[in-house]
């Protein structure tokens, strides 16, 4: 009896982190190797062009209503990485990192792909002319876009609570991440836009509108103090541009780091999902 007594103790002594995950670490010497498995649904966008979702669900029994969800999005050249060694370029093991505690800490994670029919990749956001005689509304990734949200509302991808959605990004994936202020309103509860700034903005070439939206989703910003492909003061002009708004807002400058995924996004962005 004392010892049935002690398991159940201990048991109930578990954190909830230690539940089964669907992310292993693989060790090879001195390097670790991150990979989360994941599954895959096809979405044709309004233009006829398929495009394959990755997304993973949280293990276990999702909470009354559905998990909560994080839209991630890719930046520009490089896929969504499932699975990075520890020395991979531009942080990508960070990347998978960021997933790994995401669906640990109970959130359902989707990876919308750009369009991959066209050679160089990158979202349609600050597309040259989009927001000024292009209607954002007009392109490929606003129907495609439309079509993986509404299906997240309609369970389309697992129990998941269409009301907790939350949205991440780097580079080209954080300026569409700023997107979904602009173009998803009332969609998402909080941001995190990484080495990224405003919706149209592109490197050097920033203007940040002089009206920016009333309900604009609380929004965390991480950049490199290095990054000279998406100039640090672009970001600091969304960034004040928000704060005086009244727009709940954060900012981490990684000191030394460039145009990359941070070793600080994974905890910066839980926390601030988890406060939001």
């Amino acid at each position: 009896m004392r010892f049935l007594l002690l398991a159940a103790a201990l048991a109930a002594a578990v954190p909830a982190a230690q539940a089964a995950s669907p992310c292993t670490d693989t060790v090879t010497g001195t390097s670790h190797t991150l990979s989360c498995s994941y599954k895959t649904k096809t979405v044709v966008s309004n233009y006829g062009i398929p495009r394959v979702v990755q997304y993973q669900l949280p293990e276990g029994t999702p909470p009354a209503g559905g998990w909560p969800a994080v839209v991630l999005y890719q930046p520009s050249v490089f896929p969504t990485f499932w699975s990075a060694p520890d020395y991979t370029p531009a942080g990508a093991y960070h990347q998978v990192r960021t997933i790994k505690l995401l669906l640990e800490a109970g959130y359902a994670v989707i990876a919308p792909p750009t369009n991959y029919a066209r050679l160089y990749q990158f979202w349609d956001t600050n597309a040259p002319g989009v927001d000024n005689g292009i209607p954002y509304a007009t392109t490929d990734d606003y129907g495609f876009l439309l079509k993986v949200l509404n299906g997240i509302s309609a369970q389309q991808y697992g129990p998941i609570n269409g009301a907790k959605l939350y949205a991440t990004g780097m580079s080209s994936g954080g300026y569409n991440t700023s997107r979904m202020a602009v173009s998803f309103q009332g969609r998402f509860r909080a941001l995190a836009i990484q080495s990224g700034s405003y919706a149209t903005c592109l490197g050097f070439m920033c203007t940040i509108p002089a009206t920016l939206p009333y309900n604009h989703p609380p929004t965390l910003f991480l950049h490199g103090s290095n990054d000279y492909t998406v100039p640090v003061d672009t970001m600091e002009a969304y960034f004040s541009r928000l704060q005086g708004m009244g727009v709940d807002v954060r900012k981490v400058l990684a000191e030394g780091k460039s145009h990359e995924f941070l070793p600080e996004a994974p905890e910066e962005i839980l926390n601030w999902f988890e406060t939001h």
